[in-house]
């Protein structure tokens, strides 16, 4: 009876240690979705594998059978691996995307500022080969008001008014003027390039002169309503500083002035005022000299042969002697006025 007993027992032992064997480590239940730190990020990124791991978790929590149990979280190991290598090929692509975006934009701003450097390249360019014109048309219109040039500056001064002549003719011709005024500007500056010596300083003069009435018949044809415009006024100021007059701007007028009591070469320059005035065709140009005498001097018949009945001889009030001051109220500043 006792040796019954015993059997049956260890029967019963080696039975439930043999079921217990076979379910195995791996049918024990695995850790509830939700807790599962590996899948946070596929939640956002992988959802359609994220379902795939929860119809497996559903399918172990359901089954009883311990192999079906075994498959099944083999099946909720693979899922996860699965939703995790997803999620973190979504996030290196999405992470790729970005920084094309950032190389895109970087070599966008790149090419931007190589244009920009570009620009201000070629702006300081013009700048200084504007600069070194402007100082050589100072030095020779300098020379020229001496009246005396030595032989080493006539090929200079000749080339500068030459080029400053054909300058004038190309906006002329670029404000649309053709016919007489045209032609003949260009048929003496023509003439001053193939001028000898010593008369190549002289046909120069004469061409630039023609080139500054060319340059005013244009104005004259393209003017608006209101008369001169503010880059003519600004293009006044600048030749007249370049005389080396003195000038200023107001609401009534624009006003020269030059002081003949100072260096002989300051008539010079009135009478180089007046080869530049008619490039400016707008309004009258009065004249008021501190002096009856003053007005009387040889730099006056140039300006009345060239400004005509825009000559307007003032009585001289509030001019000191010995200045003369030419006013001209269309080119006055709109600024200063409103």
């Amino acid at each position: 009876m006792r040796a019954r007993a015993a059997r049956a027992l260890a029967l019963y032992f080696c039975a439930c240690l043999g079921a217990r064997c076979a379910s195995g480590p791996a049918a024990s239940a695995p850790p509830p979705l939700a807790a599962s730190p590996e899948l946070a990020a596929a939640r956002a990124l992988a959802p359609d594998y994220v379902a795939r791991v929860r119809e497996a978790q559903r399918a172990l929590e359901r089954e009883q059978r311990p192999q079906v149990r075994v498959e099944l979280a083999r099946l909720v190991a693979l899922s996860t691996s699965a939703a995790r290598a997803e999620a973190e090929r979504i996030a290196l692509l999405r992470s790729a995307d970005a920084l094309e975006q950032r190389i895109a934009r970087a070599v966008s701003e790149r090419a931007a500022l190589e244009r920009a450097l570009d620009a201000l390249t070629r702006e300081r360019a013009l700048t200084q080969a504007a600069q070194s014109q402007r100082a050589e048309a100072v030095w020779a219109l300098g020379a020229l008001s001496h009246g005396a040039t030595g032989p080493g500056d006539r090929d200079r001064i000749w080339e500068v008014c030459a080029r400053r002549a054909q300058a004038l003719l190309a906006a002329a011709s670029a404000l649309g003027l053709t016919g007489a005024p045209l032609d003949d500007a260009e048929l003496q500056l023509t003439a001053a390039r193939t001028a000898k010596l010593p008369l190549r300083v002289h046909k120069a003069r004469q061409a630039l002169a023609s080139a500054y009435a060319a340059l005013g018949a244009a104005r004259v044809q393209g003017a608006r309503a209101e008369g001169a415009s503010e880059a003519e006024r600004r293009d006044l100021l600048a030749r007249v500083l370049e005389l080396g007059l003195g000038a200023r701007v107001t609401a009534e007028a624009l006003q020269i002035e030059a002081d003949l009591r100072g260096p002989a070469q300051v008539a010079g320059r009135l009478a180089l005022l007046a080869e530049l005035l008619p490039a400016f065709p707008h309004g009258a140009v009065s004249v008021a000299c501190g002096g009856v005498q003053r007005c009387q001097g040889p730099w006056l018949p140039g300006v009345r042969a060239r400004l005509g009945t825009r000559l307007q001889l003032d009585a001289g009030r509030g001019v000191a002697p010995g200045v003369v001051r030419l006013s001209m109220a269309a080119y006055r500043s709109v600024s200063a006025e409103q």
